[in-house]
C-alpha cells in the first residue's frame, strides 16, 4: 500500500473489496489513542471530548467490554458513541483515522481497567470448599451480574441503580469490601490459631 486514504467511516465499512479493509486494519490498530477530536459534522463548533473509561458509569464500562469483544463495525460505532456521547449518525461521519484512534484508546483503557480489577479484586487465597463445589466456574456464566447482584444485596430492583453509578465509585467499594473480607479472614485465622495454642 503506497498511500493511506482517510476514508469516511461509512464508506470504509461498506467497501466491496475486503482486502483493502484487511490491509488497513493492522495499520489502524497502531494509531495513538486520543482524548479529544474535532466534531465530524460541526467542525467549526470545536472539540468533542473522549470520556475516559474510568469516568464512565459502571454499567457502561461492561457494555464497552462486550462491544469491543464482539468487534463488529456496528459494535465499534456503539462503543465510540458511548465515550464521545455522539449519536450513531454523527459517529458515522468520522473518518477512519480519528475513529480508530478513539477505538484504540478504548481498548487500551479497558486493558488497564481489567488489570486494575484483577490486581485489586482477585483473591490470593483459595477456599478449598469453594473449589470442591466448583462455585466460581458455575457462577462465571453470569459475569458482571454476580458483582451487581452482590452490591445490590440480592435485590434485583437495585441492579439498574448500581449500573448507573460512576465506575470508580463502584470499584472503590469493591476494593473496600475485599479488604474487609481479607481482614476478617485473617482475624478468623488468628483466632483459630490462638484456640489451638491454648
Amino acid at each position: 500500500m503506497e498511500k493511506i486514504t482517510d476514508y469516511k467511516l461509512y464508506d470504509f465499512l461498506t467497501l466491496e473489496d475486503e482486502s483493502i479493509i484487511n490491509d488497513y486494519l493492522p495499520i489502524l490498530e497502531l494509531l495513538s489513542p486520543v482524548t479529544e477530536i474535532l466534531d465530524p459534522i460541526h467542525k467549526s463548533l470545536g472539540i468533542v471530548k473522549v470520556t475516559p473509561v474510568r469516568s464512565l458509569k459502571f454499567g457502561e464500562v461492561f457494555i464497552l467490554r462486550n462491544l469491543l469483544t464482539e468487534g463488529s463495525g456496528q459494535s465499534l460505532i456503539e462503543a465510540v458513541g458511548i465515550v464521545t456521547k455522539l449519536p450513531k449518525e454523527t459517529v458515522l461521519q468520522f473518518t477512519i483515522i480519528p475513529f480508530y484512534s478513539i477505538v484504540n484508546g478504548i481498548f487500551t483503557q479497558l486493558i488497564e481497567v481489567d488489570n486494575m480489577m484483577q490486581n485489586e479484586l482477585e483473591s490470593e487465597d483459595e477456599d478449598i470448599e469453594m473449589i470442591e463445589a466448583q462455585a466460581s466456574e458455575r457462577m462465571s456464566r453470569f459475569g458482571i451480574v454476580n458483582t451487581i447482584d452482590n452490591l445490590a444485596g440480592g435485590d434485583i430492583l437495585k441492579w439498574k441503580a448500581i449500573q448507573e453509578l460512576p465506575f470508580m465509585e463502584v470499584f472503590t467499594k469493591l476494593v473496600m469490601d475485599k479488604t474487609k473480607g481479607d481482614i476478617m479472614q485473617d482475624v478468623r485465622a488468628i483466632q483459630e490459631r490462638n484456640r489451638k495454642n491454648k
